[in-house]
């Protein structure tokens, strides 16, 4: 990805990295700990995303910021969605980068 969210995307990176060395020694399954703010990209995968935000919070997580495909921003917690960042965390990203809402594909049943 190019952009505004390449910065995101290499600060998580690098959160990954640091949290990557402190995790050597210990078993792949199930991760020990979870970083404060989690952030979830969903880049292809609309559908287990409610999964994952439940993962990351009841792994220890305190908020859980998700990213959709049209860059819609997101933040939840153990109450549920909340409407702004418990942190005061605001990310906007130009629409250049992302995919329409008209091209979002429909949930068809």
């Amino acid at each position: 990805m190019i952009g505004p969210l390449a910065g995101l995307l290499g600060a998580v990176q690098g959160c990954i990295g640091s949290i990557h060395q402190e995790l050597e020694g210990f078993p792949a399954e199930p991760v020990p700990f979870v970083p404060d703010i989690c952030v979830e990209v969903l880049l292809d995968r609309q559908d287990d995303a409610g999964s994952r935000v439940g993962g990351y919070l009841e792994s220890g997580g305190i908020e859980v910021i998700v990213i959709n495909q049209r860059g819609e921003v997101e933040f939840w917690d153990a109450n549920g969605r909340r409407r702004a960042s418990a942190y005061g965390i605001t990310l906007s990203f130009d629409r250049l980068y992302f995919e329409p809402a008209s091209a979002a594909v429909p949930d068809v049943r």
